[in-house]
């Protein structure tokens, strides 16, 4: 009797280990997508039944849903067609603003049973924004004694894109009494320096 009792407790063991396993490998897998911001409303981003391996009937039947972790809601499942598809177009610089990276993470659950499949979503960005200066116009104050070839610094422009949509290179309209000189941060920015051609 306590031979049996063992070999049942150990049977029961081991489906719980192989069960948690299952559940843990389950968990740590994570779907890829990468898409565009400002991508209109309805625009399909991926099959989803597809790429989780999952039929139209099962989508339909166990009820899938989009949660989105920590964000607004921009994006449902179709159940019917299996998509994963634009419900509001998403602007980068307001969802992650100054960063390099700007990820959607979201879960899609099936339910009877339970089962959660992880999404993560990265939102690339667009040249969608022009540079501007934060001012208008820009006073400088020269002696008639400063020297032909004084450097004056000129405030950064902002952009709001990043990275290789960002500011490359400032122009100066033509002009007798200014050349420019274009520099680099060591994060890659760039300003802009005035030289004096002549008074």
């Amino acid at each position: 009797m306590g031979v049996q009792m063992n070999a049942r407790c150990w049977r029961r063991y081991v489906s719980r280990v192989i069960l948690l396993s299952a559940m843990i490998q389950t968990a740590s897998t994570v779907t890829h997508y990468s898409i565009p911001e400002e991508m209109e409303e309805g625009s399909v981003v991926a099959n989803l039944a597809t790429d989780l391996g999952l039929d139209l009937d099962t989508l339909i039947k166990r009820k899938a849903r989009l949660d989105v972790i920590a964000n607004k809601k921009y994006l449902d499942i179709n159940r019917e067609k299996g998509e994963l598809y634009i419900l509001e177009k998403i602007d980068r610089e307001l969802l992650c603003p100054a960063k390099t990276t700007c990820f959607l993470k979201m879960e899609v659950i099936v339910e009877n049973p339970v089962r959660i499949f992880y999404i993560e979503l990265e939102i690339t960005d667009i040249n969608d924004n022009n540079p501007h200066f934060r001012r208008d116009t820009i006073y400088l104050d020269i002696l008639e004694s400063t020297p032909v070839g004084e450097r004056f610094s000129v405030s950064n422009a902002v952009d709001s894109d990043i990275g290789s949509n960002s500011v490359k290179t400032y122009y100066l309209s033509k002009s007798d009494h200014f050349g420019i000189e274009i520099q680099s941060g060591r994060d890659g920015s760039k300003f802009a320096d005035l030289i004096l051609k002549k008074l």
